[in-house]
């Protein structure tokens, strides 16, 4: 009996001295040489977001809501909210704005202010709680689409990806600029 109690404490003992990996909760941010990052919970970078809130549409409602706006300004981006057609063409002429959020029923003024304007900002049309069919061809047509439901809550995530795009487009201008510049 005591024989088999000594094999199992040093049994026991050996198990715990090697050294096998831990496979639980958080063992990601135990490994040597790894580091949380903190990206995912604020923005990748700071970028200036315009929004345009025109009165009487339900994505106004949602935009110019506290919590959707701390959301924004919590994730590091700097978030200006303006009320008529005016206002964006003049935000856009006097600042650097990377990302243009607009309800869907107002991108056509928008497009056309951006356009009129030397910066290049991203269009991001706003849906409040849009049928399926109804995001299927925002999407298409837009790429990206920003859903605003009644409950509240932001997804960065499209923010995140539709700067990502414009990041990856700015690049590629930088680069067909710099091989036709060396071409010359």
């Amino acid at each position: 009996m005591q024989k088999i109690f000594l094999v199992s404490v040093f049994l026991f003992s050996v198990v715990l001295s090697s050294s096998l990996p831990a496979h639980g909760c958080g063992d990601k941010l135990l490994v040597l040489g790894r580091s949380l990052r903190f990206q995912t919970i604020s923005g990748t970078r700071p970028a200036g977001i315009l929004a345009y809130a025109r009165p009487g549409t339900h994505s106004a409602e949602a935009i110019t809501d506290p919590k959707f706006q701390s959301a924004f300004k919590k994730a590091g981006y700097q978030f200006r909210v303006v009320r008529d057609a005016e206002e964006v063409d003049v935000a856009l002429r006097s600042g650097k704005y990377d990302l243009v959020l607009a309800d869907i029923e107002d991108v056509a003024a928008v497009e056309a202010a951006i356009q009129s304007n030397s910066g290049t900002p991203v269009l991001l049309p706003v849906l409040y709680e849009p049928t399926k069919p109804d995001l299927t061809a925002a999407e298409r047509r837009y790429r990206y689409v920003l859903k605003v439901q009644h409950k509240g809550g932001t997804n960065l995530s499209v923010i995140e990806r539709a700067l990502e795009t414009k990041l990856e487009a700015e690049a590629k201008l930088k680069r067909d600029h710099r091989k036709a510049g060396g071409a010359l």
